[in-house]
């Protein structure tokens, strides 16, 4: 089993809601009732329908994220063997390279 720590802001919404036992979020039923759940809060959260998002979406956005501080660190969240798994599948190419772009621009004007 692969154990990762949690960033502050999550544990910062997770400490309210914390259990000694038992899952967090223990909903019954499958995938397909989780995603229902899903955009049930999406809409609840004020996110039009047509903006809606699925689960797979966070975690793209979590890797990406990583990506650009740690190309490792963002394999390991992953859970791939292969950075070159990671980059492919979860990468948001373009939003690394208009970052890093970004930093060049401010370092050489």
């Amino acid at each position: 089993m692969l154990v990762l720590p949690l960033p502050e802001i999550v544990l910062e919404h997770w400490l309210p809601i914390r259990r000694t036992e038992g899952c967090v979020l223990n909903l019954p039923g499958s995938r397909e009732y989780f995603r229902q759940a899903f955009h049930r809060l999406q809409t609840r959260a004020g996110i039009a329908a047509a903006d809606h998002f699925g689960i797979h979406t966070l975690r793209r956005t979590g890797v990406t994220a990583m990506w650009k501080k740690s190309p490792a660190a963002a394999q390991l969240l992953a859970g791939h063997g292969s950075p070159i798994i990671t980059r492919m599948s979860y990468v948001n190419v373009e939003e690394v390279l208009t970052d890093a772009m970004s930093e060049v621009k401010s370092f050489v004007g």
